[in-house]
């Protein structure tokens, strides 16, 4: 039978709600409305969300006084210029004086005043004023904000294709960011996971304090968000922080990337540790850093593994690591006692020239019995077979 009109709204609605549930649980027991599909595709999850609001209050200890009766590391005024949903400004209220949460899309504006509402959050206040240089002071300057935060559309309007440099964004940032700074001293942006970090920094310029490279899922987890800290005033150079929501992290200069010591394995023996980098410390492009702070051996300079006679705990949470079981030739001989040996195991290539799967293949093993086989190159060994578990 057909599903009536009122039906699929109904499917619909279970739907977004059953997704939202899982993105941010806090949200479960309230009945609330998610106007588009896009929207919940597109907002935080209440981890990452975390991680911003901790971060902002961070940034709102480092603030100087703006005048008189005002105290160093008062709670802060957020303006979220770019509300969407509203999960970010829901984590904000929960450090912040106030929360403004600004969202050109009315029909989304007034559901995230209604959400909040069944909610409870009372210290957040609402507009829908598109952000441009015109407009900003009618947005913020009543509203006064310590701390302005940004996520730009990166979608091209009217088309909806994506966009991945900031001055394609909505709003332009690059463009406004002096009118920012001059309400306020910091501006927090989240931008693109895809985007260049250095060529960002270089873009915005001097006031780029600190940049967080936020993953999730731990070791296995995607590289989520990147997040610039930009303060008025700042001439320093910046840090970047590779960070996962468990709590985990790590932080460093790119003068300490560029000055670090890269050792390369010269053997590699059955019983050290394999460390794999997450995407969130891949993305950072701290490979030398790793090798030198934690004394680990890159296996080559273009094949991002490190072997260690330990696995260091501060990295549990920002690299897979496995014990190696077995060093092979990469050979056939050795492919063809692999799969009699070791029939079930997970395949991964790295650094030679065939794909994860073409190697499984040739390997003729099924994923599974949690063993990892990894084929790559080692500068010193050539190319390599390893055995491993899991850790």
């Amino acid at each position: 039978m057909k599903k009536t009109f009122a039906e699929i709204l109904s499917e619909q609605k279970a739907e977004l709600t059953s997704k939202m549930s899982k993105k941010v649980p806090e949200w479960s027991g309230y009945t609330l409305e998610y106007p588009s599909k896009l929207c919940t595709e597109q907002c935080s999850s209440s981890a990452t969300a975390r991680y911003k609001a901790s971060l902002l209050e961070r940034v709102a200890s480092s603030r100087r006084p703006q005048m008189a009766g005002d105290t160093e590391g008062c709670k802060p005024r957020i303006a979220d210029i770019t509300g969407g949903l509203g999960v970010d400004c829901w984590a904000f209220s929960q450090i912040a004086e106030a929360v403004l949460h600004n969202e050109m899309n009315t029909e989304l504006s007034e559901a995230v005043r209604k959400n909040f509402e069944v909610i409870g959050i009372q210290n957040t206040t609402f507009s829908s004023i598109c952000i441009t240089e015109e407009a900003v002071d009618e947005a913020l300057a009543s509203f006064r904000p310590t701390i302005i935060f940004t996520d730009p559309a990166r979608r091209e309007a009217g088309t909806g294709k994506k966009v991945f440099r900031l001055e394609d964004c909505t709003p332009d940032i690059l463009s406004l960011k002096d009118k920012l700074l001059s309400i306020s001293e910091n501006i927090v942006m989240k931008i693109s996971p895809m985007a260049d970090i250095s060529l960002v920094c270089k873009s915005i310029g001097d006031c780029v304090r600190e940049v967080h490279v936020l993953g999730t899922g731990g070791a296995s987890g995607e590289c989520k968000e990147l997040i610039i800290w930009m303060q008025r005033d700042w001439h320093d150079g910046y840090s970047i922080t590779v960070a996962d929501t468990s709590g985990a992290s790590i932080s460093f200069s790119p003068l300490d990337e560029s000055s670090a010591r890269m050792s390369i394995a010269a053997s590699i023996a059955a019983g050290s540790i394999l460390l794999e980098p997450s995407a969130a410390l891949m993305k950072a492009g701290c490979f030398s850093l790793l090798s030198d702070r934690f004394s680990l051996a890159k296996l080559g300079t273009s094949t991002h593994l490190y072997v260690s006679d330990g696995a260091p705990e501060e990295l549990a949470a920002l690299c897979k690591r496995f014990r190696i079981l077995e060093v092979l030739p990469f050979s056939g001989s050795a492919m063809k006692s692999l799969s009699k040996e070791y029939p079930r195991a997970d395949v991964t290539a790295r650094n030679i020239p065939m794909t994860s799967d073409q190697l499984r293949v040739k390997l003729r093993v099924a994923p599974g019995d949690g063993l990892h086989i990894f084929g790559c190159h080692s500068d010193r060994l050539g190319r390599l077979l390893l055995v491993t578990e899991r850790i």
